[in-house]
């Protein structure tokens, strides 16, 4: 029995013109979980997206389920194709792996009035007015250090990008607003069965939308690009 999910491929086409007043990310997350809808006790998958063309996405998916392809989930999206194989990565004691991962980086904030406020990390900090000594690669370091306490050690991490996403899902309700930043770096493998949990699970918020994959690659894969 497989155990530790699976990974799959998955083509899909998105229309240029997203129909209703809906967004492209909105879409892709529709057509995600529609590949889900018949196993209720599964988690939610996660994915990343890897290419995108006018028409064509391509996503890589982990799930704890199979995905099983649909005809179609809105007018003008498909899912054209699914490639699935169970997922099991070799993870051993202090292997050192690169990573890239998109995340939603948030901390909670106390308003004056007493009301909390989620917002993304580095926003926190820069309304603090930290000066110039405040490095934001050195901010997402420190976030990741603490998603991955006690499963693995994460060495430098860059900012690759950074920006506001806007998931619109009807013309009336509001949109869906997060920050996404792209991540890369290196890390060093403490727990491999805990580190095998968080790639099925996921790390931060807006997993739906497609951030908290964490995709491993050989060591030294990044600097290669």
């Amino acid at each position: 029995m497989n155990t530790g999910g699976f990974i799959s491929r998955i083509t899909l086409r998105l229309p240029m013109d997203p129909p209703g007043g809906t967004s492209r990310e909105y879409l892709r997350h529709q057509a995600v979980m529609s590949l889900f809808t018949g196993d209720d006790d599964a988690a939610r998958p996660l994915f990343r997206l890897m290419t995108s063309g006018s028409e064509t996405e391509q996503l890589l998916v982990v799930s704890s389920g199979v995905p099983v392809a649909t005809p179609s989930i809105e007018p003008g999206t498909w899912v054209a194709r699914v490639e699935s194989k169970p997922f099991a990565p070799q993870l051993s004691t202090q292997q050192a792996l690169d990573f890239s991962i998109a995340v939603n980086a948030t901390g909670v904030v106390t308003q004056s009035d007493g009301r909390k406020l989620r917002q993304d990390i580095w926003d926190i900090v820069f309304a603090g007015d930290p000066g110039p000594e405040v490095d934001r690669d050195d901010v997402y370091t420190a976030w990741l250090v603490r998603q991955l306490d006690g499963v693995a050690d994460v060495n430098a991490v860059r900012v690759v990008s950074r920006g506001l996403v806007r998931v619109r899902r009807t013309p009336r309700a509001a949109p869906i607003s997060y920050v996404q930043t792209e991540l890369v770096g290196s890390l060093v493998v403490r727990d491999p069965e805990a580190l095998q949990r968080r790639l099925v699970d996921g790390i931060g918020r807006a997993r739906a939308f497609g951030c908290g994959l964490l995709c491993l690659m050989a060591h030294g894969s990044l600097q290669r690009r």
